[in-house]
């Protein structure tokens, strides 16, 4: 989507629309920021996630980056 062309209607925001991100949940008191938070710290975990790697380079380094950029990725061990 960053290299397409900003006029073609799929460079731009794909889920939703102003009734469904902002009257909707207006209407039944729900902030969707507050909600989206909320729904991020219950379930990103790392144990619900799965990680494909791919690459020209050893296993060994093809781990140790991998761990490097996703060690911190909580896991809250949600069932």
């Amino acid at each position: 989507k960053e290299q397409g062309n900003p006029m073609h209607p799929y460079s731009k925001f794909g889920t939703g629309n102003r009734n469904t991100l902002k009257d909707a949940p207006k209407l039944k008191g729900l902030e969707v920021g507050a909600e989206l938070l909320r729904y991020y710290n219950r379930y990103y975990s790392a144990n619900l996630m799965t990680l494909a790697v791919v690459g020209k380079d050893n296993l060994d380094s093809l781990e140790l980056w991998v761990k490097d950029m996703f060690e911190a990725v909580p896991n809250h061990d949600v069932p």
